[in-house]
């Protein structure tokens, strides 16, 4: 029988993290759908800093808005200077349901990058207003409550924030790592080994992309999520993130991926390879004839693998596709 790793049907093609004229962006909420919509996209999650709207008004039967902000939790909690080596941890939280406007943890002087202030009377928290604290503690709280009001919590660009693999190990409950994220290309967060490294210390969070576009010339459409859900309803979709039915992508595709009589299963866009890494030192490749393959079959011996394999796909030209990491217990019977 087949287990299907990424569900059958449509692949919804998402920009996880964006920033409009609310925040710090150049581009307004209707000239980012516009500009996504043109160039394929289905979805794009707004992730204003600190500030969540309702972007409901955004959303028809081709395009679906998520809400959400980007909270900033700063080693130095300062409101003008951020400092090119201070760490911060950058995190953004997505609601699972639509038209919630209610955030977590109010923190006024994160309310500084752009037009961010200007929205501070509008705001709707839960709890009391709370100085943030470059801790582990306190980001676990951050993300404990945030999981109690709704939210996806998904931890942005982690060489860009300065951080390291035991730093965001210690952060429990993350439901996604931004594997891709095209505006902090240039300072490594185009790196499948971090979220590699993370999986083989334990933690368990599937992979996204996003393009955090701020000026909407040269960090748009660099890399996207493709969210596998049964359709573009708003709790459809982030019920699929929150199963990890998604998979990061430069360019290249994961047509399908599934499980059958401890074979795994591999369709893609044209490539120049498929690769199965695994938690240990052992990876396994298929290239195709010509620079071309589509397809590939690997027996899933986890005696090998360790605790867990994931799949790559590159082309000649160099996209690539990054699925998540999948564990013995998904795939074995």
């Amino acid at each position: 029988m087949k287990r299907f790793l990424l569900p059958e049907g449509k692949g919804y093609k998402a920009n996880l993290h964006c920033h409009t004229t609310v925040s710090d962006g150049k581009k307004t909420p209707s000239e980012i759908k516009k500009m996504y919509q043109e160039q394929g996209y289905s979805i794009v999650a707004f992730t204003d800093h600190e500030v969540l709207l309702d972007h409901a008004d955004l959303c028809d039967e081709h395009f679906l808005a998520l809400n959400g902000y980007e909270t900033s939790i700063k080693e130095e909690q300062v409101s003008t200077d951020s400092r090119p080596l201070m760490r911060v941890h950058h995190i953004n939280l997505i609601k699972r349901r639509p038209h919630d406007t209610v955030q977590v943890c109010f923190f006024p002087e994160n309310f500084t990058p752009g037009n961010c202030a200007s929205y501070l009377p509008f705001v709707h928290y839960t709890g009391d207003i709370c100085r943030y604290e470059y801790s582990t503690a306190f980001v676990n709280h951050l993300i404990e409550e945030a999981h109690k009001n709704g939210f996806l919590v998904h931890y942005n660009h982690p060489h860009w924030s300065g951080q390291t693999p035991e730093d965001v190990l210690a952060l429990s409950g993350l439901d996604g790592i931004e594997l891709l994220n095209t505006d902090t290309y240039y300072y490594g967060d185009r790196n499948a080994a971090f979220y590699g490294e993370l999986a083989k210390r334990g933690l368990r969070a599937y992979a996204v992309a996003g393009d955090d576009n701020h000026n909407g010339e040269n960090d748009v459409f660099g890399c996207y999520t493709v969210i596998k859900a049964p359709s573009l309803a708003y709790e459809d979709v982030t019920g699929a993130l929150a199963k990890g039915n998604a998979y990061a992508s430069t360019g290249a595709e994961i047509k399908s991926l599934y499980v059958e009589n401890g074979t795994l299963f591999v369709h893609t866009s044209p490539a120049a390879a498929i690769v199965l890494s695994s938690a240990g030192r052992e990876h396994f490749e298929v290239k195709g004839v010509g620079g071309y393959v589509d397809r590939a079959a690997f027996p899933l011996d986890f005696s090998r693998l360790g605790g867990f394999f994931r799949v790559e796909v590159h082309t000649a030209s160099g996209k690539a596709a990054y699925s998540r990491a999948y564990y013995p217990d998904e795939v074995i019977e």
